[in-house]
């Protein structure tokens, strides 16, 4: 999958902006950025890259377990993350629904 994480991580935090109206953009963006960090890694360490399916649950325990050590403030986001990540992927064609 080649992302480009600065856009997505921009992308994302803008649907965030929805939920966080507290957080600044600049929070958001660095929160969206780590987030998108752990599940390109959760991915590429279960087998996603390589067509293996994709966990929804353990990708959200991976990225959870991740924000709460990096960024334990906004772990309340993460629910959120997942959702906005998932339509930033759709709507930018990443994803192929089985």
């Amino acid at each position: 999958m080649n992302i480009d994480i600065n856009e997505a991580a921009k992308a994302i935090a803008k649907i965030l902006k929805r939920s966080a109206v507290k957080e600044s953009e600049e929070t958001l963006v660095a929160f969206a950025r780590c987030a998108i960090g752990l599940d390109l890694e959760f991915m590429e360490s279960s087998g996603v890259a390589e067509g293996a399916l994709y966990d929804d649950e353990a990708a959200f325990s991976f990225i959870k377990t991740g924000i709460k050590k990096a960024m334990p403030d906004l772990l309340w986001l993460t629910d959120d993350f997942t959702d906005a990540w998932e339509e930033y992927l759709d709507g930018s064609g990443y994803i192929e629904w089985e």
